[in-house]
């Protein structure tokens, strides 16, 4: 395997443990606003979080089965991806805080 294909793949792996992290933070902040109203700001949060999220999966799966020559700039230095997910993730954070403050 090549030097950029065993980077890559760690990083892919780095990933998708955020994206795990990001799915069980999304789990906790529906859970916590089932009784809220659809309209409610903390739901279009949740919901614009998700989309942010499934866009990101996307970019993942689809970067993940390139070939190593073929491999997006974002995956070979790391930076992209990475700085999306810990967005996403300062999101999500905020959001249970304000889920958990209305609780």
């Amino acid at each position: 395997m090549s030097e950029i294909r065993t980077l890559a793949n760690q990083h892919f792996l780095e990933w998708k443990s955020r994206l795990n992290h990001i799915d069980e933070m999304i789990g906790q902040a529906n859970a916590l606003h089932a009784n809220a109203p659809e309209e409610s700001a903390v739901h279009l949060q949740i919901t614009n979080a998700k989309q942010a999220r499934e866009r990101i999966a996307a970019h993942l799966a689809e970067a993940s089965a390139l070939p190593a020559s073929e491999l997006p700039d974002d995956a070979k230095n790391h930076d992209g991806l990475k700085s999306s997910l810990d967005t996403i993730g300062l999101q999500l954070e905020k959001i249970l805080t304000t889920v958990f403050k209305g609780t």
